[in-house]
């Protein structure tokens, strides 16, 4: 009965299966054997595939995961392994390591099968660890258990295959190699891609930036007649309309163009044959045609075929003869009268256009595939599509697009309004902008800040800023203060204060709560525009809105009332400052004494100066030259002087920016000597002077007659390797021509000028 039952299940089996026995009878001739075969005591399947045993998995899962038997879980487990009269199966191992918590652990059990007595990792255990292996990262590891999967002699399936495409895919510049030896593994295994494995190779490719790779697997698939899901199309798509191949070209041949001259104007001994400049172009332009017989044949990507026929072009104009028509070579002796008469301009154009035209082209095809394989495009694809076609500023194919996109159902989403507006927006469609932005806002789609940032900026490019009111009105039911925020930073930042200013008192009257980062973009558009009353106006009703006023606020509307000499409100923002908060900073403290020096207010600079030495701020550097500039530019030479060494005895160096201002007020005072002094001081010092200090000092021996000393230091001033500028050349042309009038250099601007403070 019992060799019955293992004769019917013997029969049911798909496979082939060793057994193991003993030979109880056999015949006189030795050619019939009786043999009594005993089976293991291990569940199987239907197909004879071993059953993994649960309440084994569990328990050597618990074993390795508990630390309180012994220090080294592996002797328990070595124990427990003895224990049984049947070892582990492939199956049990794969469960045991899916069960494991890390994959460290269970890389180290996959370690620890070796020494299992009759134990053989198969591809399912390989497949397994792989798969776990993949959340790590670093390729290290996945490359040595794959080095050692081949060592032992293990054939992969097609699943090895796709889990190594998987992890290899998102390995960055290592991962185009890896992903090459998943290729080369499936020849050498023999194995056959399924629709599966070409979607993984398609979408690693893409997520290492290799589109054109990535659409030449995807033309393989097409001749197969597998047929990518939505997403993997989607991916495609996104990748041809991020593709950088346009912008890359586009700016090396401006670059060739723009920056070397002999690629356009001729190379050596005038001739007119490309330069390095060119021949790199070229040899760009060369690696995106494949090598061997088949370059012309039109299945080529779009971009590579136009890419060689540029070439061929190019070539051809190379080898013409000397005399082009109307006009004579150029060519010399080494180049046998070869002439470059190309007009690069418009190849520049031309390419850039075949390239940017093949990139649609592609993704067009793509499109097709979509629609004809039963794959219907969903609003992702159409936003995609739109995108790319958009920056080619072909709007109506974009409002095509975006209207089939309606008519199919599908429902656009906030980025497929605002990739349509950002089309619309390239081509300086105002009205349809606008008019497209109220259907966003009627079919319930809330517009973000990038939206208002696109509307925003054709407005202004289109100086129809006046509509942006219209635009406030439609969306009213979605705008907030942050959006308010947002557009006030944003007019400020552009210039137009005005806008930025009205559109700020429509915030201040429908929001009971205000933003600070649009208070404080007001309060600085305000001061850089100098309308300091509405600046003072909005301090004093910022804590209206729940915001509290800050020290950074104060200083704003202090440096713009000392630029317009405002002494009167000066004085009074700071009483009142100091009677309500916030405390005074050392900022403050310098812009004040800074506002007070220019308006010829020694007594109150003072003052400040002596009440900051006394408060928890101490004067820096900043505050010295602010002090130093105010008493030497209003005649209080000596003060200035003396404050001079006290900032050196306070343990501050002075900088350049102290000396010049120094020698700057000797030199107005005719005391050369004393400017000449200090100069050699500030060099002993090893503090160097820029141009502005050999400028005034320039000025200084000049205006005294002293043009031997002028010139010397105008040497000096060379061998530092400064740039001499408009001043200098200007005192140059008055020592040559002999005037030694006394004439004021007027600085040109805050930086290059005389005035040392930084803060004027």
């Amino acid at each position: 009965m019992r060799r019955q039952q293992l004769y019917n299940r013997i029969s049911k089996r798909n496979f082939a299966t060793k057994y193991s026995g003993k030979v109880i009878t056999k015949s006189e001739n030795e050619k019939i054997f009786s043999v009594q075969v005993e089976t293991p005591d291990i569940p199987r399947d239907i197909k004879g595939y071993t059953v993994p045993r649960k309440h084994l998995i569990c328990k050597i899962t618990q074993i390795l995961d508990s630390t309180a038997s012994s220090l080294d879980p592996y002797l328990d487990l070595t124990d427990y392994l003895e224990s049984l009269t049947i070892t582990l199966t492939p199956s049990e191992v794969s469960e045991i390591l899916k069960s494991l918590h890390t994959p460290y652990k269970a890389l180290e059990f996959f370690k620890f099968c070796y020494t299992i007595p009759n134990f053989r990792h198969d591809c399912f255990t390989y497949n397994r660890i792989l798969s776990i292996l993949s959340k790590c990262e670093g390729l290290e590891i996945v490359r040595k258990v794959l080095d050692e999967m081949e060592k032992n002699g293990v054939r992969g399936s097609i699943s090895t295959v796709n889990i190594l495409i998987g992890i290899f895919g998102c390995g960055g510049k290592e991962g185009v190699v890896g992903l090459e030896k998943c290729l080369g593994l499936v020849k050498k295994w023999d194995l056959k891609f399924n629709c599966y494995t070409y979607k993984c190779v398609l979408q690693a490719y893409l997520r290492l930036n290799e589109s054109g790779k990535a659409f030449e697997v995807y033309r393989e698939m097409r001749r197969k007649g597998y047929v990518l899901d939505i997403f993997a199309f989607n991916m495609l798509l996104d990748a041809l309309a991020k593709d950088e191949k346009v912008r890359f070209l586009n700016y090396h041949f401006s670059y060739f163009i723009a920056f070397d001259p002999s690629f356009s104007a001729g190379g050596q001994n005038g001739d007119r044959t490309p330069s390095a400049a060119g021949r790199r172009m070229e040899n760009f332009l060369l690696r995106s045609i494949p090598a061997g017989p088949g370059v012309m044949n039109r299945d080529l990507p779009p971009a590579v075929f136009f890419s060689y026929h540029f070439i061929r072009e190019i070539r051809s104009l190379r080898t013409s003869p000397g005399q082009a028509k109307g006009k004579e070579g150029v060519g010399g002796p080494e180049t046998g009268g070869e002439e470059w008469d190309v007009e690069l301009v418009w190849w520049k154009v031309e390419t850039k256009r075949w390239w940017e035209e093949g990139l649609v082209e592609q993704a067009y095809k793509v499109f097709a595939d979509m629609k004809r394989k039963h794959c219907e495009p969903d609003e992702y694809t159409y936003t995609i599509m739109i995108r790319m076609i958009g920056k080619t500023g072909k709007a109506d194919e974009c409002l095509a697009l975006f209207q089939e996109m309606l008519t199919k159902g599908c429902a656009p989403n906030q980025i497929a309004y605002n990739t349509m507006i950002q089309a619309l927006a390239k081509n300086r469609m105002v009205d349809k902008v606008i008019f497209l932005f109220s259907k966003m806002i009627e079919n319930g789609c809330q517009p973000n800040e990038f939206t208002y940032s696109v509307i925003l900026n054709v407005l202004v490019v289109e100086g129809q800023l006046g509509k942006l009111d219209e635009v406030i009105d439609v969306s009213k039911k979605y705008i907030n203060k942050s959006i308010y925020a947002y557009l006030v930073k944003t007019l400020s930042k552009l210039g137009h204060a005005n806008e930025a200013h009205r559109l700020f008192c429509n915030m201040w009257s429908f929001h009971d709560k205000g933003d600070r980062d649009a208070y404080m973009s007001m309060l600085e558009s305000l001061c850089e525009a100098g309308r300091t009353a509405e600046a003072l106006d909005l301090l004093s009703k910022i804590h209206e809105k729940g915001i509290s006023t800050n020290t950074v606020m104060y200083n704003m509307v202090f440096s713009a009332l000392g630029k317009q000499k405002a002494v009167s409100h000066l004085h009074d923002l700071y009483e009142k400052m100091k009677c309500n908060g916030p405390l005074p900073d050392i900022f403050t403290y310098n812009i004040l004494i800074s506002s007070y020096g220019r308006a010829g207010n020694v007594v109150e600079a003072v003052k400040l100066f002596e009440e900051m030495e006394n408060s928890n701020c101490k004067p820096d550097i900043i505050s010295y030259n602010s002090l130093i500039n105010c008493l030497g530019k209003n005649g209080d030479l000596d003060e200035a002087h003396m404050r001079f060494k006290e900032m050196q005895e306070v343990g501050l160096n002075p900088d350049v920016i102290t000396y010049s201002t120094l020698i700057e007020c000797f030199g107005k005072t005719s005391r050369v000597e004393m400017a000449c002094t200090l100069f050699d001081e500030m060099l002993a010092e090893g503090c160097f002077p820029n141009i502005v200090t050999y400028n005034i000092l320039l000025d200084c021996l000049e205006r005294c007659g002293k043009s031997t000393e002028a010139l010397e230091l105008y040497a000096k001033l060379k061998q530092q390797g400064l740039t001499p500028d408009k001043i200098t050349y200007t005192v140059l042309e008055r020592l040559q021509s002999g005037s030694q009038r006394k004439v004021r250099i007027r600085r040109q601007n805050p930086i290059t000028g005389w005035v040392v403070s930084p803060l004027r």
